[in-house]
């Protein structure tokens, strides 16, 4: 398994949508929307999905080749966004009841999917449910909350964006893959994370001005931002897009 080096200690696992950093031993993925695919097709039969399974199995992996101690999931983990569904308790412990995962430290980030998710969390006792999870300089948050003085962080990570690129070629075909995105606005780096559920659509990046984020933090921001781009899937891993400047 490779790592692409994004910034000082902060890689992105090739193929994955998994950010490591590597000086905590700590692995962080959002945006897992678990229940989605249920919730789609209106299924009555509560199942492990195709996707989850996928998503435990690359989870696994990364965990035990790294070694990974600490497991970030960064929000939107469960999909509905009012009361809890029988689908997304099973996931949620399909992904997180496994001797790889349930023996590391497990830090749940609530998002804007999650206000409910306390009621479907299996019993663990190394499992922490909060609103952001620090680490010296860096904050890891969903994005849908203002985040106070960001400027006292050298990094935050974000999810809440689930940023995508569109390929273009000469003849005028398009291909759409889940990016990264570093963001830089002269005083702390925003690193935003694309979405780890399969389903869940990408928005099309970077944004033509600051106002276009979702983030209410992100909206915040002075101009020029300079926005870095990093699609990927596994077969090309990743790619560099050169950075560009947005403004308000």
């Amino acid at each position: 398994m490779k790592l692409f080096n994004l910034v000082d200690e902060i890689y992105i696992i090739e193929g994955y949508p998994f950010l490591y950093l590597k000086e905590y031993d700590t692995l962080i993925l959002g945006d897992l929307h678990l229940g989605q695919e249920n919730y789609i097709i209106q299924s009555q039969r509560p199942t492990v999905s195709n996707a989850v399974k996928i998503l435990r199995h690359a989870l696994e992996r990364c965990v035990d080749h790294f070694n990974i101690n600490t497991i970030v999931l960064n929000g939107d983990i469960k999909h509905v966004t009012r009361g809890v569904q029988i689908q997304e308790k099973l996931e949620l412990n399909y992904v997180l009841n496994n001797p790889i995962i349930s023996s590391k430290k497990i830090i749940l980030v609530k998002g804007n999917h999650d206000p409910m998710i306390s009621l479907i969390l299996p019993k663990m006792n190394n499992l922490n449910l909060r609103y952001s999870f620090e680490l010296k300089d860096i904050l890891i948050t969903h994005g849908d909350r203002i985040i106070k003085n960001p400027e006292s962080y050298k990094y935050i990570v974000l999810s809440h964006e689930h940023p995508s690129y569109v390929l273009r070629g000469s003849l005028g075909e398009r291909v759409k893959l889940k990016s990264f995105a570093h963001c830089f606005d002269g005083a702390t780096n925003f690193i935003l994370l694309p979405a780890a559920g399969d389903l869940t659509g990408g928005t099309s990046f970077p944004p033509r001005t600051i106002g276009e984020f979702l983030s209410p933090t992100l909206k915040n921001l002075s101009d020029p931002l300079t926005i870095s781009m990093y699609p990927f899937d596994e077969t090309i891993g990743t790619l560099v897009i050169p950075p560009i400047s947005v403004s308000k």
